[in-house]
């Protein structure tokens, strides 16, 4: 007589989200096809990503956001600041470098839409300030000047990286106090 074997063809490497979303457990030991679902569930798409982590934008401040010392306080709209990290938000427009100089007006995000982009910033992402004004600015875009094309350049192939986690660093060490 030959033993009955039972096989269990339930594959548990598959994540069931009721199993572990809303079940109100402690979990310690997280399976890694867990942690990995959770991973690819926040995580940026690809498509985006190459889009939004892009270094090849430059942006024109529209609005720029204080919040008042008062209690209870608001965020007011700020024509002039001398320091960037006392801003809460900033609202840009976005331009997307095409090449050489050139910068357009309407990105690829917005194409389809012929519209422009906008973004809501934190101060902390803002990296530098042009030296000179935009060149050629039309309806279409603008040419950088060679001055701030060098700066761009440096940004985009990574040149300036240590200056810029020195500066993270310190910016971040601002907002702590």
């Amino acid at each position: 007589m030959t033993p009955n074997i039972l096989v269990d063809l339930v594959d548990t490497t598959v994540f069931k989200e009721s199993e572990w979303i809303g079940a109100n457990k402690e979990y310690r030991d997280v399976p890694t096809h867990v942690s990995d679902a959770k991973r690819d569930r926040l995580s940026v798409p690809v498509r985006l990503k190459a889009e939004i982590m892009s270094w090849s934008w430059l942006v024109m401040i529209i609005v720029m956001y204080a919040q008042s010392a008062a209690k209870n306080a608001r965020h007011e709209s700020a024509d002039t600041t001398t320091n960037i990290s006392a801003l809460s938000r900033i609202v840009v427009r976005v331009f997307e470098h095409t090449h050489g100089r050139q910068f357009r007006a309407i990105p690829s995000a917005t194409a389809m839409l012929q519209s422009h982009q906008f973004a809501l910033l934190p101060p902390s992402n803002i990296i530098s300030v042009l030296s000179t004004g935009p060149q050629a600015l039309n309806h279409s875009g603008f040419d950088l000047s060679p001055t701030d094309m060098t700066l761009f350049n440096d940004l985009c192939r990574g040149n300036a990286i240590v200056q810029l986690r020195l500066a993270m660093k310190a910016f971040r060490k601002r907002q702590k106090k």
